[in-house]
């Protein structure tokens, strides 16, 4: 009886020392992996989701955004639906990421515990992944990545106390088959619209161009000098004023040139009293004087031409708003030189 007594108690207290070992210093990747997702790391990645090396080649395929200087602007109310902004590598990843409206899921998966198990200190190497992505963000999401991370026994248990690697992964996060055809369908579009709205500008370009008959001609007596010397008698030339160009003659011997410039590369024209007027360029890389012209020397036939101009101008930005000051210098040469 004492014998079989004696059994029984030391059975229990090998049970209650297993049951120890197995509970307290066991570290489990199910319990890993819930501390791990905790951590506020992954809450900046759930706010802020990390994207593809491609998104914002992507991005601007898809009509979501535009580039200006390195940086994504002009979110459409589309991808806005999802995301309020895409910035640059926060996290000290080369990815951009987007500032998202509401928190992604970010899951972990532990795949292995590194530690002797009489050390009270274990290293977990894990991946971990965006879940259920909204529609639109998972075209440009990264899928996730690994890392490692360092717990620590203490009398209440295991805690991490050092999460020193987490990388990303190239992998884009896994589309469907129907998702990536979805995704080529919409570039698609997209291309359609830019190239019809871009042979309609071309059209439109071409209409604001054409007008070139002659409205005003302001005749006036130049006369060629040099060193104070007047040289040759004076001639009459004209500026001319057609439906969008203005024709300023050139100061040659043979008065046979003019210098042609369309009312779209036109700012403004400046009266400064003298012998000849100051165009001013309209173009967001070249906003300065770009010469000055030959003009009347009379002081009402220079007022002539001025209002004369003025009224043509006025009428020709009201037919072709797209252009005002907003002409780029490739689009058009802002003086031509025409006989």
């Amino acid at each position: 009886m004492m014998v079989a007594r004696l059994i029984s108690q030391m059975l229990l207290i090998a049970f209650a020392l297993l049951m120890a070992s197995c509970g307290r210093s066991d570290l489990s990747r199910q319990d890993a992996a819930k501390v791990i997702e905790k951590n506020s790391k992954f809450g900046e990645y759930k706010s802020n989701l990390l994207l593809q090396e491609n998104a914002e080649r992507q991005g601007i395929a898809l009509g979501w955004w535009q580039m200006q200087g390195g940086a994504v602007v002009n979110l459409s109310p589309t991808i806005r639906s999802e995301g309020s902004a895409v910035k640059r590598a926060m996290f000290g990843f080369g990815n951009a990421y987007m500032v998202l409206n509401k928190p992604a899921e970010v899951s972990v998966s532990v795949t292995g515990i590194a530690g002797d198990k009489h050390e009270p200190s274990r290293v977990v190497d894990f991946d971990w992944e965006y879940k259920d992505l909204a529609p639109l963000s998972r075209r440009i999401a990264v899928q996730g990545g690994q890392g490692k991370a360092v717990f620590q026994m203490f009398d209440d248990g295991w805690r991490m106390v050092e999460l020193p690697s987490i990388t990303v992964s190239k992998s884009p996060y896994p589309l469907s088959e129907q998702e990536k055809q979805d995704i080529a369908n919409d570039i698609a579009t997209v291309r359609d619209r830019l190239v019809a709205a871009e042979n309609l500008a071309r059209q439109l370009l071409s209409a604001a161009k054409a007008e070139d008959g002659i409205l005003y001609k302001v005749p006036f007596d130049f006369q060629n000098s040099a060193g104070g010397i007047s040289l040759g008698r004076p001639r009459q030339v004209d500026i001319l004023i057609s439906e969008s160009h203005v024709y300023f003659p050139l100061a040659s011997v043979s008065m046979s040139r003019y210098a042609k410039i369309w009312f779209g590369n036109i700012k403004n024209i400046s009266d400064e009293g003298l012998e000849t007027v100051t165009v001013y360029i309209s173009c967001p890389n070249f906003n300065r004087p770009d010469g000055r012209f030959l003009a009347p020397k009379e002081k009402e036939m220079r007022r002539q031409f001025i209002s004369n101009f003025q009224s043509t101008f006025e009428k020709w930005k009201a037919k072709y708003p797209a252009y005002i000051g907003s002409q780029k210098c490739t689009m058009a040469v802002p003086v031509e030189f025409v006989k």
